[in-house]
């Protein structure tokens, strides 16, 4: 049943949408005085205000590296489990932001080892070589310290 049903209109003039019981008379809403239907309202804004994730002093730290954002981590989930009075919503919102400076150190991370890889496997120009080979944009020819192969009457010969 809707409160509606019984009478109950919006300030719009539409009829009352909100569900209610069989024997109830009327919603919360509808029930209160106008004195208190205006309490009721101005207490949703005060409480949502009061809901603070963390005091207004606190200083967000800098991510400057993987221990800097566990640590950020580690003070929002206690804030978030001992805390009365949090907003759920901007602690998300951190560890939301806290996860893209963890994915940032993951690319770093990444980018290091690519560069160490690739002065590890004979420097840059062979890794510029090997993309070139893989393009199949360069001509092919033998590499510099490699024999070339003996065509196959060759090496027929050449065993004795």
């Amino acid at each position: 049943m809707k409160c509606g049903e019984r009478g109950y209109v919006t300030a719009a003039g539409k009829p009352c949408g909100q569900n209610i019981g069989a024997t109830t008379r009327a919603c919360l809403w509808h029930l209160r005085s106008p004195s208190e239907r205006s309490l009721l309202a101005s207490t949703g804004s005060i409480v949502s205000r009061m809901n603070k994730a963390l005091p207004p002093g606190y200083q967000v730290p800098e991510f400057n590296d993987e221990a800097a954002v566990i640590a950020f981590s580690r003070a929002m989930a206690q804030t978030a489990l001992t805390k009365e009075r949090v907003d759920l919503k901007r602690l998300s919102e951190a560890r939301g932001w806290a996860g893209i400076a963890l994915q940032a150190f993951g690319v770093t991370v990444q980018r290091r080892l690519t560069d160490a890889l690739a002065r590890l496997e004979h420097g840059e120009l062979a890794v510029g070589i090997l993309a070139q080979i893989r393009a199949g944009d360069a001509p092919r020819r033998p590499l510099p310290w490699r024999r070339p192969a003996l065509p196959a009457e060759a090496q027929e010969q050449a065993e004795p």
